[in-house]
């Protein structure tokens, strides 16, 4: 957790100790929520300004007092949010779920046109997490994959050339989000590449970094021996 302790300023810290007991068992990641989320909704505006987010600043500042509630809820632990959607979530046509200001999006995938026409061929698919319109989380799966031809057999998928799996953005000041390869393997017709992605969220306090949750989950890219994608999600 020295990642996400880096992540944090010495205001922060100086806050938390400054507060008083901390439980662990609580939602709230210090004694007085008011002050804790007003401070979490500090650090986190300052560390989009660091990270020369200008969009997600502006949209930060246009949030409405019910929006920088949600977001303050999830900063400080007050609601338990994971990678995967809930079950309850609402889905659109272009692959986003939502749940209140909570959205979780899971595109279908990328293929390079052109690499439909090559015996190598490249894919990728992201996933992402936003609060209130701001995304906090996006990881991606990249993968080359090779197909042959036999006219006996038709197209199939011999081999993985490469696959990588990172994070591309990690704006949640509470949150350590990591992302190793798990196994990519050919299946014929198909070619799979499974990334373990793991976020663990806590805060600093006088006895180290307290943590509030932790998620795995695989995030799972398919392409078939066409050079489609053909799944781009979670298992």
């Amino acid at each position: 957790m020295k990642s996400l302790t880096r992540k944090l300023s010495a205001l922060t810290l100086g806050a938390v100790l400054l507060a008083g007991s901390v439980s662990v068992g609580s939602a709230a990641y210090a004694a007085d929520p008011v002050l804790d989320r007003t401070q979490a909704l500090t650090e986190f505006r300052a560390g989009l300004v660091s990270a020369g987010a200008t969009a997600d600043v502006v949209a930060f500042d246009a949030l409405t007092t019910a929006q920088r509630s949600s977001l303050a809820d999830y900063l400080t632990g007050e609601v338990d949010v994971t990678l995967t959607p809930p079950a309850d979530a609402t889905w659109s046509n272009d692959g986003v779920a939502t749940l209140g200001d909570f959205q979780w999006g899971l595109p279908a995938g990328t293929t390079a046109a052109a690499a439909r026409n090559s015996n190598n061929i490249p894919i990728w698919g992201t996933q992402w997490f936003s609060v209130a319109g701001i995304k906090l989380i996006e990881v991606k799966n990249s993968m080359t994959y090779t197909t042959t031809y036999n006219s006996s057999t038709g197209t199939r998928v011999t081999a993985i050339q490469s696959y990588s799996c990172r994070v591309t953005l990690d704006r949640d000041i509470f949150a350590d989000v990591t992302s190793s390869q798990n196994a990519a393997f050919p299946d014929v017709w198909e070619a799979e590449s499974q990334c373990f992605v793991s976020v663990k969220r806590g805060f600093p306090s006088p006895w180290g970094v307290i943590e509030m949750s932790k998620y795995e989950a695989l995030h799972t890219i398919r392409g078939d021996n066409m050079g489609n994608v053909v799944f781009n999600g979670w298992t």
